[in-house]
């Protein structure tokens, strides 16, 4: 048919990661929303455990949700726009899927809430979630991808 492409590795590595990240942030924060008791897996270690978080990483600008929201809009419209521009290669392709998954994750948490919902939580870091984990090691990819290529 005339005027439908055909999706390419790029974009079905891309889109599918982003969906992933999405689809287990959403079960996983569900789970926790609706278990409120909170789980030790580790005693005196690790955790699992609803908190809320207005703020950004390490609940840094708490109580900032409208400017993280409207910040974490503008970083997935620059990466969705400068799509084309991502090199067809495994690695950047990945970094920037994590970090957009990631970044709609708690874009919904901030619509729907008014908070981002974390439940991970170790006793010497503060709590995080599965967008917030994806986020971080799409940062950690494209650091890597990027002094790879020097």
């Amino acid at each position: 048919m005339k005027g439908i492409k055909k999706l390419d590795g790029k974009a079905v590595l891309f889109f599918s990661a982003v969906v992933l990240v999405i689809i287990l942030d959403r079960i996983t924060k569900f789970i926790i929303v609706h278990n409120q008791q909170g789980i030790e897996v580790i005693e005196g270690l690790f955790n699992i455990v609803m908190t809320t978080n207005t703020g950004a990483a390490f609940s840094m600008l708490e109580g900032y949700n409208s400017i993280l929201l409207f910040i974490a809009l503008i970083v997935v419209g620059v990466i969705l726009f400068n799509y084309p521009k991502i090199p067809d290669q495994r690695l950047p392709v990945t970094a920037f899927a994590l970090i957009t998954g990631g970044a709609i994750g708690n874009i919904t948490d901030r619509v729907m809430l008014g908070y981002v919902v974390d439940f991970i939580n170790f006793s010497f870091w503060p709590s995080f979630n599965v967008a917030d984990s994806a986020i971080s090691i799409g940062a950690v990819l494209l650091i890597w991808w990027i002094v790879k290529k020097q």
